[in-house]
């Protein structure tokens, strides 16, 4: 009898999970339109923002290409325990203290994921050997280090929106930002240490747009294009005519 009791919490367990990581996924897939929409509710006028609807779609496909990827693929180590949860739980605590609103977190978490995964891909690019102690530079040149640099030109408005909103003339201010850097810094340690077993091809990156459209490909492309659409037009459209 016990034992039939012990199997059926584990069932019960393992769907909840199932069930988390869908919404987990579903979530992550998303961020980057909440801190695009985020820019545009919180009115931030900056230098930067007007490269977001031309360049940012790039940073949003590779994001879900590699982080998303990497998801799928390592759910059960990368993706799972604290070091999801601390740099979230810390932002979202930040803008609690600081009266902030439901955008403000989108658009801190946005900045926060996306930045510290190009960074951490820059870092493993030049400093890290792969399984046969080569650096990635010495097979494929710096194509891709120039990559990721035009890359900080499609996140540039979600950063100067961010930077923008901070103010410095307080002691809870400044812990603000001393909380959002520490939650940074954990983010980009994770993504460092995954991409590193990527590069010593411990882990593999699944195709996510294949996945998700059940293996279509017409369907992924479809995503994609889908997805391009509303980054560029849709959402600029509705906030010029509405906003």
């Amino acid at each position: 009898m016990l034992n039939i009791e012990i199997q059926f919490i584990q069932q019960i367990y393992f769907m909840i999970n199932k069930w988390l990581l869908k919404v987990e996924f579903a979530y992550y897939a998303i961020l980057p339109f909440l801190g695009y929409i985020a820019v545009y509710q919180l009115n931030s006028n900056t230098q930067g923002v007007n490269w977001l609807p031309f360049m940012g779609w790039v940073v949003l496909l590779v994001y879900q290409i590699v982080y998303l990827g990497l998801m799928k693929s390592a759910e059960t180590e990368r993706y799972t325990g604290v070091t999801l949860i601390i740099p979230p739980f810390l932002i979202g605590l930040n803008q609690s203290l600081m009266n902030g609103t439901i955008w403000d977190f989108f658009l801190e978490q946005t900045m926060m994921e996306v930045v510290a995964l190009m960074i951490g891909l820059s870092v493993i690019f030049m400093f890290f050997k792969n399984d046969v102690g080569r650096y990635a530079y010495q097979d494929i040149g710096i194509i891709p280090l120039m990559v990721v640099g035009f890359l900080f030109f499609g996140v540039w408005g979600i950063v100067t929106s961010w930077w923008n909103r901070q103010s410095y003339t307080s002691t809870a201010e400044i812990w603000n930002i001393a909380i959002f850097a520490i939650a940074f810094l954990i983010e980009l340690r994770t993504n460092i240490i995954v991409l590193n077993k990527i590069v010593k091809r411990k882990l593999i990156i699944n195709d996510v747009y294949q996945e998700v459209s059940s293996g279509n490909k017409n369907m992924g492309f479809f995503i994609i294009f889908g997805q391009m659409i509303l980054w560029i037009l849709v959402i600029p459209l509705l906030y010029f005519f509405f906003g």
